[in-house]
Parts: structure tokens; sequence; C-alpha cells
């Protein structure tokens, strides 16, 4: 499989969202799925962030601590 084909067979967006976390600072990155949900789970807290992003200015961020 070339690389084209592989990207084209997962749900995810070549594009990484980069953030850091509200709870402790650490820098968090994962990628953006098709219905525009990003998830996560901080390394240093443990914290579990959703990102949905609805529009370019206008994202929500639920965050559950585990």
């Amino acid at each position: 499989m070339y690389e084209n084909e592989i990207y084209k067979t997962t749900r995810y967006k070549l594009k990484i969202q980069k953030w850091y976390c509200p709870n402790c600072s650490e820098l968090i990155e994962a990628y953006e799925d098709e219905n525009k949900v990003t998830e996560a789970v901080c390394p240093k807290c443990g914290a579990v962030i959703k990102k949905i992003r609805h529009s370019r200015r206008h994202q929500v961020i639920d965050i559950v601590m585990a």
C-alpha cells in the first residue's frame, strides 16, 4: 500500500491538533476524526479531554478527571 492509500482508509485527518491541558499545562497532541472530535488523555495528570470543533472560532472542551 502506498502512504496515500493508508491515509484514505483511516478515519483521522492528517492535521494534528495541539493544545495545552487546562489542568496542568502539559502539551497534548491528538488527531481529529471525521466528526471534528478530538479525544486525548493528558500524560501528566491523567485528565481525559474531549474537544469538539463547531467552527473555526468556536470549540467546546470537556474535561473529565480520572
